[in-house]
């Protein structure tokens, strides 16, 4: 995983998986803006994306990809 600091720079940072069961969240409902059928996400992204913000992890972006979503964030200007 790459994380870019604002100076455009690529910082290396180790990737983290989370595997969690929850039935809050899709993982049946196909959406029309899924690059491949298995990009479920979405939901746990958006959902994400303030839990990281309370903890002062600005979500750059939560972007699509061919295996489901991912979320770019800046810690401490990294």
């Amino acid at each position: 995983m790459l994380c870019h600091n604002l100076a455009g720079g690529a910082l290396s940072v180790s990737m983290k998986e989370i595997t969690f069961k929850n039935d809050s969240f899709n993982l049946s409902a196909k959406k029309n803006n899924f690059i491949n059928p298995c990009c479920y996400g979405e939901d746990v992204a958006n959902w994400f994306k303030p839990q990281m913000e309370a903890l002062d992890i600005d979500v750059i972006e939560i972007y699509q990809e061919d295996w489901g979503l991912g979320n770019e964030l800046l810690f401490q200007g990294q």
